[in-house]
């Protein structure tokens, strides 16, 4: 045996195990095996129904391919189901994985008539409805145009809208759009009322409906989508109007 080599083997490996490649900035932090797997699953959850292969879980989570599945901590969850996919013309295989446990059933979607928007507030204390950083959420909004100021404990209602109101929109994250800025908006303002460009009397109103990063996004997503139509609809049949929102 060539003891040379031997040792030679054993301080390599003790250098590679006390200081791994690239520096200690470079070196991402460990991530237990729990975590892997909720944040596997938490994904997952945010798509119910979508099957994901290792490369888009990977791409989404950071987990690598082998510790997709690590002691069968995917597999052996009721909620996730794992399938194996053949490509027929070229013979090779592939597995997928989805998220098929339960999902909010309509009780739990709300109509807008038990959704509460928050008082009027001006365009300049927009702000002041923002929500929390870790409490972020996403909802429906109006846009109005009133004379005078608002009285601050006046908030509109999905059954009563003012006629006042010019812009009904959907946003993913109140806080960026309209708490943030609304370009859209401030544009079909200026086009409708040019003898305020200061932005005066224009104020708006917010409704939040599901919290930004919920496990069900995407499906929430599709709620706060019919409630603009449905809070549009309204709208037009109460003062038998439509809202545009395009240039004619």
């Amino acid at each position: 045996m060539d003891r040379g080599v031997c040792v030679t083997t054993a301080m390599l490996r003790r250098i590679y195990e006390a200081e791994p490649v690239g520096t200690r900035e470079e070196r991402l932090p460990r991530v237990s095996g729990a975590e892997r797997t909720r944040q596997i699953k938490e994904f997952l959850r945010r798509t119910p129904n979508v099957p994901h292969d290792s490369k888009g879980i990977t791409s989404a989570t950071g987990v690598p391919k082998s510790m997709i599945d690590y002691k069968q901590s995917l597999s052996s969850d009721p909620t996730i189901r794992r399938e194996m996919f053949t490509n027929p013309r070229t013979g090779t295989r592939r597995v997928y994985w989805m998220y098929v446990g339960a999902v909010p059933q309509s009780s739990d979607l709300r109509e807008p008539e038990t959704l509460a928007f928050s008082p009027w507030r001006s365009w300049a204390e927009r702000g002041q409805l923002k929500y929390a950083e870790d409490d972020q959420r996403a909802g429906v909004y109006l846009l109005s145009r009133f004379e005078g100021p608002m009285n601050g404990d006046v908030a509109p209602s999905c059954l009563n809208l003012p006629p006042e109101i010019f812009y009904i929109g959907l946003s993913k994250n109140l806080n960026n759009r309209p708490l943030t800025d609304h370009d859209g908006g401030k544009e079909r303002y200026r086009d409708k009322y040019k003898e305020d460009p200061g932005f005066e009397n224009l104020y708006v109103s917010v409704c939040p409906v599901f919290g930004v990063g919920c496990a069900d996004e995407s499906l929430m997503y599709s709620l706060i989508q019919y409630l603009e139509m449905k809070l549009a609809w309204q709208y037009t049949s109460r003062h038998r109007r439509p809202l545009h929102y395009k240039k004619r």
